[in-house]
């Protein structure tokens, strides 16, 4: 279920923005602070930028960190299938019909219910599964 939009203020360089999300009042404060403190060593260490120019410099940075993060993410699903489809050929292997997919609490490989205890040593001994 997702949580309900609220309306929060945050202060930004001394001007009051509101803003509508769904976060908590803790994670906006959070946000609010870390802006600022970006924002004040962006102008600590460039003193002749305007506001504007230092809040285009946190822009930059921060897509530049959306990214990284989007870009790792995609590794980390790429690895994760191909974990996953070395876990069902693990299976294949012995014999044992497996496909792998997207269950409601996560990946998983799928197998018939006839094979499930042979296929969870297989697993187990292959270091799939603890």
């Amino acid at each position: 279920m997702r949580a309900m939009a609220t309306r929060s203020k945050v202060k930004v360089l001394g001007t009051t923005y509101y803003i509508t999300t769904s976060g908590s009042e803790d994670r906006v404060r959070r946000i609010e602070e870390q802006m600022n403190e970006q924002l004040a060593a962006i102008q600590e260490q460039r003193p002749s930028l305007s506001t504007l120019d230092a809040l285009v410099i946190l822009s930059l940075n921060l897509m530049d960190e959306i990214t990284d993060a989007e870009n790792s993410t995609d590794r980390m699903r790429e690895q994760l299938s191909q974990y996953l489809e070395d876990a069902a050929k693990a299976l294949w292997k012995a014999g044992i019909y497996a496909e792998t997919g997207m269950g409601c609490t996560g990946p998983l490989v799928m197998m018939s219910e006839a094979n499930l205890a042979k296929s969870q040593e297989i697993l187990k001994a292959a270091g799939y599964i603890g």
